[in-house]
């Protein structure tokens, strides 16, 4: 089972684990990220910054994103992604 876990701030940082073994990327700029997302199915995303912004360009690479609030401080949220082509 592959997990991707995604820190996106100035940068993004995504931690891929897949059987116990992690590897880190890390990407300067938006494009290449989004680039690189759009070829998950799934993933989890700890947003602080232009947190619609982020939510309204998952959703339109068809992802259903369920957004939670509870996680972290209060300028900071969980997106929880998953790929739906329909």
């Amino acid at each position: 089972m592959k997990t991707i876990y995604v820190k996106y701030n100035k940068v993004a940082t995504v931690i891929e684990t897949v059987d116990n073994l992690s590897r880190v990327f890390t990407f300067k700029n938006k494009k290449q990220f989004f680039a690189y997302i759009s070829k998950v199915e799934a993933c989890c995303i700890v947003v602080s910054q232009a947190i619609n912004k982020v939510i309204k360009t998952m959703e339109s690479l068809d992802f259903e994103v369920i957004v939670d609030e509870s996680f972290g401080f209060d300028y900071e949220v969980k997106l929880y992604c998953n790929y739906d082509p329909s």
